[in-house]
């Protein structure tokens, strides 16, 4: 069940990249594309870009960012990730139109679940389960 959950909160956290991202607004604002194009052709570059490079950013993010940790990230962390996730970009791109970093947003919600979970009782993590270094790459 709760991997039905998380897979609906990942729709949730899509339709929030796809609303807040603004990487054809040139295009459409220059009257290069319409909005109908800039869509098609972003939802093909980003799909062909997820399945042939987003292995390695996965692999970054969901294990090298916490590597200090003792267990893997769990399914209830991944939920409370993918939710901060949604609430933040949603927030961003409805309360201001503010166009914000996807990656930062990602990273952000890692280690911010990493260093509260030991205040939730989940041991093996906290500021020490942090590879900063992963960071500076």
């Amino acid at each position: 069940m709760l991997t039905v959950v998380i897979l609906i909160i990942g729709f949730i956290v899509a339709f929030s990249i796809g609303s807040n991202d603004e990487t054809m607004s040139p295009a459409v604002g220059a009257n290069v594309f319409t909005v109908k194009v800039a869509v098609t052709l972003g939802m093909i570059i980003n799909l062909i870009g997820a399945v042939s490079l987003g292995g390695g950013v996965s692999e970054k993010v969901g294990s090298d960012l916490v590597a200090g940790a003792e267990s893997p990230l769990t399914t209830d962390m991944v939920l409370a990730i993918l939710i901060s996730m949604a609430i933040w970009l949603l927030v961003a791109s409805a309360a201001k139109g503010l166009p914000i970093s996807t990656t930062q947003c990602i990273v952000g919600s890692v280690i911010g679940v990493a260093v509260s979970s030991p205040f939730l009782g989940v041991d093996g993590f906290g500021v020490s389960a942090i590879s900063w270094s992963v960071l500076a790459e």
